[in-house]
């Protein structure tokens, strides 16, 4: 599920001619290009401003929110079912059996649950634009200070999943932000 999130979160900004950009200067400059107020930083007011809206991929009755039913059912943009990592050669794992799959994906089924409930702010069942956006802020926000660097929002680098942050106090709570509205 964080991979949702953070598929969710690239998307939001625009940010896939980073992941393909040579480090360095492109970088900087599209970095720099989101920063409005030149700060160095990306807030979370300007995460909102330079993102798109989250919900229009998932939301598949098109009611501007996203139900839990639509959230498992989406997928990661660039993935397909069925398909294999990089390099798509043989393993030498051997396959895993019918059961192995089912409780693999009930337990899939289990944490993008939790994380649907985690992101659901205002209980509603029923997720926002906000409150997928702000979730995803969160979610990459990884020293947890409020504010992205551009190092954080560099794509993380595949050994390296499970670092980024956690769930930690909402962003622009201590800024003023508007992090409280849905």
């Amino acid at each position: 599920m964080k991979k949702l999130t953070l598929f969710t979160g690239i998307g939001l900004i625009g940010w896939s001619s980073l992941s393909s950009a040579q480090p360095g200067e492109r970088a900087q400059e599209l970095f720099n290009g989101l920063d409005t107020s030149g700060d160095g930083n990306l807030s979370f007011e300007e995460f909102l401003e330079n993102g798109r809206n989250p919900v229009e991929r998932l939301d598949s009755d098109a009611d501007g929110l996203v139900s839990l039913e639509e959230f498992l059912a989406g997928k990661p943009e660039g993935r397909r079912p069925g398909r294999k990592g990089k390099g798509g050669g043989q393993s030498d794992r051997p396959k895993p059996t019918a059961e192995q799959i089912a409780e693999m994906q009930a337990k899939m089924q289990e944490r993008a649950m939790a994380k649907f409930v985690e992101m659901d702010l205002d209980g509603d069942g029923l997720l926002s634009a906000l409150e997928i956006s702000e979730a995803t802020f969160l979610e990459m926000d990884a020293d947890g200070n409020g504010v992205l660097s551009a190092e954080e929002l560099k794509p993380p680098r595949r050994a390296g999943r499970g670092e980024r942050g956690g769930r930690r106090s909402r962003p622009g709570a201590n800024s003023g932000g508007q992090s409280g509205q849905s």
